[in-house]
């Protein structure tokens, strides 16, 4: 369970204390995805293929391009912002909120 809360943790940032009761839930839910963005999406998807991910489908969400990817027994949805700010330095801001990193064994 204390997996499932540190990755879950980012999105409850906004939400105070107490609002949800995790521990009821969590025998019955499963990730269904991970969604990342990117500045760059064709050199993500790149990247993701390395690591044994495949496009599973392509589309647009507004303005910006999108796809599914499946591999190592789950997905990540990539999504490309069109114009990209420079990211805080998540290693070396100790006040970064946000999504840390993504683990895979």
């Amino acid at each position: 369970m204390r997996r499932f809360v540190t990755l879950i943790s980012g999105c409850l940032n906004n939400f105070a204390a107490g609002v949800f009761k995790l521990q009821h839930y969590t025998s019955d839910l499963k990730m269904h995805h991970a969604s990342i963005r990117t500045a760059d999406i064709h050199r993500a998807i790149a990247f993701y293929q390395l690591l044994g991910f495949q496009v599973c489908e392509r589309f647009t969400a507004g303005i910006t391009l999108a796809c599914w990817m499946e591999g190592l027994n789950g997905r990540i949805e990539l999504l490309q912002v069109p114009q990209p700010r420079p990211a805080a330095d998540a290693f070396e801001d100790e006040h970064y909120t946000g999504y840390y990193h993504l683990s895979l064994t």
